[in-house]
């Protein structure tokens, strides 16, 4: 018998409730749902078929969200303010649309994705994050970062990588395995 991986409170308090479009879509388990129909459905996983599959799909559904949230940094100044610099108040990533044409710009956003994880997903491993750009299977106009890191449960520590393409000129990134 496999092991037991326990959801999220999120999906524990969402698993039950009937919402016309959350479940049993083929479209939205497989992730080819817009981008602004992903932040608004979600997939529901049954909880009693919770496993390490679902555990891989909540860790990419919610990085999705993370770096396709622009944080308050992005237009406030948070120095006088380190506690929300370090708080969900400064929840995702600064915004980068339109600056990833430098070098420089696509190392910087490297270290804010890692940053952003590190801070707002305590499922993967702090120690075991590693976040670099590549050009391999890279998208016209992205710049493609592979999030490489593990996934801790109750039970074991999940190896996972996804891909993710941000986009040049908006921002928006696209998580993949």
């Amino acid at each position: 018998m496999a092991a037991r991986i326990n959801p999220t409170l999120f999906d524990k308090l969402v698993a039950d409730l009937d919402i016309d479009g959350l479940r049993d879509d083929p479209k939205i388990e497989a992730g080819q749902v817009s981008r602004t129909a992903t932040m608004r459905l979600y997939p529901i996983q049954k909880l009693e078929r919770f496993n390490e599959a679902a555990l891989r799909a909540t860790v990419l559904r919610e990085l999705n969200w993370i770096l396709n949230t622009t944080n308050l940094g992005s237009i406030q100044n948070l120095k006088p303010y380190p506690q929300v610099a370090t708080s969900v108040l400064n929840y995702g990533v600064p915004d980068m649309a339109g600056k990833l044409l430098q070098r420089r710009a696509v190392e910087t956003r490297a270290r804010e994705i890692k940053e952003a994880i590190r801070r707002f997903e305590p499922r993967i491993s702090p120690q075991r994050l590693d976040v670099t750009a590549t050009a391999k299977d890279a998208k016209p106009n992205a710049v493609t970062f592979v999030i490489r890191a593990d996934v801790t449960s109750a039970v074991m520590a999940l190896p996972v990588e996804f891909k993710t393409d941000v986009e040049i000129d908006t921002g928006a990134a696209t998580l993949r395995e």
